[in-house]
């Protein structure tokens, strides 16, 4: 199928929200598990989640960007120009053993085609609202963020059957994120885990600067890195293999990757 490419700024402007970096390219070593067949080329490469307003539909749609080279929008399939067949997929983690990209639309979690683009249902996790999916790369448990209205709701996810599991954060079935108490801002936009170190970070606002911080997975307690500067309105997290943290920006339609020390955000 012919992939259109454009600038990044282009694709950046219609993202944000869901962010998955999937691989850099350095001394032979290569990791490929979503790139398209038509991509195979050196580069920063990551996955993004358009919230709706692309060129040709106004569902969410799965675009592949590669550093120096361009964006491809990923939409074919039984049903093509609907985009992922969505509006609401705030979150994606993918999983860099099997290739398959997960999602959540709005409380359901799904699977997303990077053939098609298509996003297909798995089960509803029994949350109304999940904005962060991280995979963890050493337990292979899937995390998720769920919005309740004050502090936000960490819990892991069956990937079998998209359900909460019962009791899976240190036998609780999940844990408040307590970012609200600790920086004063109770929403978390997104969370990525370090392949490095395994620890969980986030991105936290409410109409503040947003905040990079530091989750802990077993009781949701928070420590402050620091304010992200030189960028805002963070809304989409992802670790490459090398333990970049990269972050989408909803409102400044950038890449940019983060100082895991400080914070501050430097544009890619």
């Amino acid at each position: 199928m012919p992939l259109l490419v454009f600038q990044l700024r282009a694709v950046i402007r219609r993202v944000g929200l869901a962010l998955v970096c999937v691989s850099l390219l350095a001394a032979g070593l290569v990791f490929r598990p979503f790139a398209p067949a038509a991509a195979q080329v050196a580069g920063l490469e990551c996955w993004f989640v358009a919230d709706n307003g692309s060129p040709h539909t106004s569902n969410d749609l799965l675009t592949y960007y590669i550093d120096g080279v361009g964006e491809s929008f990923i939409d074919g399939g039984a049903s093509p120009n609907d985009g992922t067949g969505t509006t609401l997929i705030e979150a994606m983690a993918g999983d860099p053993t099997t290739g398959i990209m997960y999602a959540t639309n709005s409380g359901t979690f799904g699977t997303i085609d990077t053939v098609t683009g298509e996003f297909s249902a798995i089960g509803p996790t029994g949350y109304g609202d999940v904005d962060g999916l991280a995979l963890d790369p050493f337990s292979r448990e899937m995390y998720g963020v769920a919005r309740l209205g004050g502090a936000d709701r960490l819990f892991k996810i069956d990937v079998a059957t998209g359900a909460l599991i019962p009791g899976g954060i240190d036998g609780l079935d999940s844990v408040p994120i307590n970012s609200d108490v600790v920086v004063g801002l109770s929403d978390n936009d997104d969370i990525g885990i370090s392949p490095i170190d395994g620890q969980m970070y986030a991105v936290a606002n409410n109409g503040g600067p947003d905040r990079l911080i530091l989750v802990d997975k077993d009781t949701g307690n928070v420590t402050d890195v620091g304010q992200i500067t030189g960028a805002t309105d963070i809304e989409g997290f992802s670790f490459d293999p090398f333990g970049n943290l990269l972050g989408s920006s909803g409102s400044q339609d950038n890449l940019y990757q983060m100082n895991l020390n400080t914070g501050a955000a430097t544009f890619l």
